[in-house]
């Protein structure tokens, strides 16, 4: 119910999790959610690159290089906003998979 009173319009929220974590700490976490192996195989910057020129024009992937290869976008800083506007802290990504683990099968 914290958005729901007056001097919410308009706004927006910079939102994350309890903790910063990788694409392959959350294959690991689903798999043990899961009860089943998974695995994550990442793209070397070549290879990503390549798929990036391949897929999209050239200013995204040169934009999206930039910000994440080159680390000009940082999205790894855990934010007090959930604690702030609810009193509560966000919850893990594990709580998260537990309750939607339904969703996996």
């Amino acid at each position: 119910m914290a958005l729901t009173a007056p001097g919410h319009e308009g706004q927006a929220y910079a939102l994350s999790g309890s903790n910063a974590i990788t694409p392959s700490e959350q294959v690991e976490i689903l798999a043990k959610v899961l009860g089943r192996e998974l695995r994550c195989d990442g793209l070397t910057l070549e290879e990503t690159e390549a798929e990036l020129r391949r897929e999209n024009p050239e200013e995204f992937a040169q934009a999206f290089l930039r910000f994440f290869a080159k680390g000009e976008f940082d999205d790894s800083e855990t934010l007090p906003t959930v604690r702030e506007m609810t009193g509560r802290d966000p919850r893990t990504f594990e709580d998260w998979a537990k309750a939607h683990k339904h969703l996996f099968r």
